[in-house]
């Protein structure tokens, strides 16, 4: 399928970037950090996976392969890891 034949797809598994601000210990400063919120658009089921990384461009490169790659939830923490490990 190219691009085009893409449009209007539904996807079975929706991947958003989420931005949370992280309060450091009294001795660090806060921080940003970004997230998936990973969620199956038939059973409504959601997952949360929090402080993947401070790195925006990092988790939106992960968001654009998990959106091609339409990885389960079940399989999502393990994924990411896997991602992470080959970045690092």
């Amino acid at each position: 399928m190219n691009s085009s034949e893409n449009e209007g797809v539904v996807k079975r598994v929706s991947f958003t970037i989420v931005k949370s601000s992280i309060s450091g210990e009294p001795d660090l400063p806060d921080y940003i950090t970004y997230g998936l919120l990973c969620k199956d658009n038939k059973s409504g089921q959601e997952l949360f996976v929090k402080d993947i990384s401070v790195n925006m461009q990092l988790v939106e490169k992960m968001r654009q392969i998990f959106d091609k790659q339409q990885p389960a939830l079940v399989h999502c923490f393990d994924v990411i890891e896997d991602f992470l490990a080959s970045e690092y």
